[in-house]
């Protein structure tokens, strides 16, 4: 549906066959709801790309990773026990859960700020609060001495009292509607205009930089349906995409910055894998 944060068009029978949907548009599935014996595929698209796999689970999802890309092996660290919440909202709390972890020998490897660390809660700027946190760099590269790796929590919407909006809306950065002017209150970035992409991990590079080792790519399922995007297709085609292309983003520049391909991701499409 709609809300959906992971709508991936591809099942698999029990009966050794599989299905990927090829295509970005709604679909609809139903299996067997309205008649136990037929399983209807309502495809919005102008044609049926439809690929069949055969074979048991492994194999499909195998010829279904052999067309979609392969999932790298993640850090070993990421597979640590993650510490969060929503939210811790400073240094001194970091440093005191970081020091609990440890004085109690509970097994962690990462510290996750999620909505808090701005200035203006849930206000993204990719700034750490200069109020909060006297030196953020200093304290990951403390965490880090620990064993401790460091996630933060962003989005890629931006309302209009975020510092950033003005210098988004006057780029053109975001997902307009058939005006040119804004579907939402919220400017959303555009990922599939290059500038944007470029804008946004230039952003996500300078966090990084000074010390992050992952970023937890938050939202990405509410790209406007209706929107008129970069790429010159709308939101019927460009909303399902939204979040692979979001998705790649992320992990693109924290393989070019860290050398790693880990992002914590909420929303996904065929081959955010």
């Amino acid at each position: 549906n709609e809300a959906m944060y992971k709508p991936i068009p591809v099942f698999m029978s029990s009966r050794g066959y599989g299905l990927f949907m090829h295509t970005s548009s709604p679909i609809t599935c139903d299996f067997g709801k309205y008649y136990s014996g037929i399983y209807s595929l309502l495809i919005g698209d102008d044609q049926a790309d439809i690929f069949i796999f055969l074979g048991d689970p492994k194999n499909i999802l195998n010829e279904y990773t052999s067309l979609t890309g392969k999932a790298v092996m993640p850090p070993l660290w990421s597979f640590g026990f993650w510490m969060s919440r929503i939210t811790y909202f400073s240094e001194d709390q970091g440093r005191e859960i970081v020091k609990k972890l440890r004085d109690n020998m509970i097994p962690a490897d990462v510290l996750h700020f999620d909505t808090g660390w701005f200035e203006t809660e849930w206000r993204c700027d990719y700034r750490f609060s200069d109020t909060r946190f006297k030196d953020a760099a200093k304290m990951m590269a403390d965490f880090r001495k620990s064993g401790i790796h460091t996630c933060l929590w962003q989005l890629p919407y931006f309302v209009p009292k975020n510092t950033l909006f003005p210098e988004i809306i006057e780029k053109g950065l975001f997902v307009k509607n058939n005006k040119g002017n804004l579907p939402y209150e919220d400017a959303v970035l555009d990922f599939s205009n290059p500038a944007a992409v470029t804008w946004y991990q230039d952003k996500i590079a300078g966090l990084l930089k000074s010390g992050v080792s992952a970023i937890k790519a938050d939202f990405g399922e509410a790209a406007p349906a209706d929107g008129l995007y970069f790429s010159g297709r709308t939101g019927f085609y460009e909303h399902n995409l939204y979040p692979l292309r979001y998705n790649k983003a992320v992990a693109d520049i924290t393989k070019q910055v860290n050398d790693e391909t880990i992002i914590w991701a909420r929303s996904a499409w065929a081959g955010s894998q």
